[in-house]
């Protein structure tokens, strides 16, 4: 009767605090939300800390731990992600060539968006924006109040237009 219960526990938390199942963004791309995610050896904020994720880095989910770990009354779900990143470009060979090395590691899934974690914006304030960069070139940002915007570049110096954009605002469900 308690393994029952034990089991029903587990379901329950395990269904219930994370109701959205993080959707990557094409091939199990996935960004990081906050500032300073640490990128730990296991699936533990007190295993070695292998390095500090940058904000908003895109990073690719490997794996993840099958139960919600829980500790101090705070649940928690952990991610094995590949950083993309190196420590110290050293490479091996593959079946499919060259490969750089990159740092892989947990972290939690609080620190993850996927695409699933925003939401179209309704309405927004309209705007105007106009910049220049440092190659003669303009780009002129237009806000529309129903979130959509479009982004038009020029090069002054030779009167073209490179490219225009156009897209929708998103906010965080987060």
């Amino acid at each position: 009767m308690r393994s029952l219960l034990f089991i029903l526990v587990i379901c329950v938390i395990s269904n219930g605090v994370y109701s959205i199942e993080i959707k990557p963004f094409g091939s199990n791309s996935v960004y990081v939300i906050d500032r300073e995610v640490e990128l730990f050896e296991q699936p533990s904020a007190n295993s070695m800390k292998l390095m500090q994720l940058p904000y908003l880095q895109c990073v690719n989910i490997l794996g993840k731990t099958n139960i919600i770990m829980a500790s101090n009354s705070n649940v928690t779900e952990w991610f094995y992600i590949d950083s993309g990143m190196s420590s110290n470009q050293e490479m091996v060979l593959t079946d499919n060539g060259w490969k750089v090395l990159t740092i892989q590691g947990w972290t939690e899934r609080r620190h993850l968006a996927g695409k699933n974690d925003f939401k179209p914006v309704k309405k927004i304030q309209e705007m105007f924006i106009e910049a220049f960069d440092e190659e003669g070139g303009v780009v002129y940002y237009r806000i529309y109040s129903n979130g959509t915007y479009r982004i038009i570049t020029k090069n002054l110096v030779y009167n073209v237009d490179n490219k225009s954009l156009k897209g929708k605002f998103i906010n965080s469900k987060i």
